[in-house]
């Protein structure tokens, strides 16, 4: 029989950070069609106090290296 601390729900990218290895094998994703993805989002301030920068982390986040990581931890791109 299963104890309250047996289950739990944790984002799939907490759970392929190193944080957690010794349970990258002990987990079962819940089926997509069961949810509605969440939408995330990003904006680029227009008083930021360094907008090079800032248009850099911009340009990075966009980029096919970024969304290789984002793979990795478990995000859909």
């Amino acid at each position: 029989s299963l104890s309250a601390g047996d289950v739990g729900f944790v984002a799939l990218s907490a759970l392929k950070s190193h944080k957690l290895k010794k349970w990258q094998n002990a987990y079962k994703a819940v089926d997509s069609g069961l949810y509605e993805p969440i939408s995330q989002g990003m904006i680029k301030l227009k008083n930021s106090p360094n907008p090079e920068l800032a248009k850099r982390f911009y340009d990075f986040i966009l980029s096919d290296k970024a969304k290789e990581i984002f793979k990795k931890y478990g995000y859909e791109i």
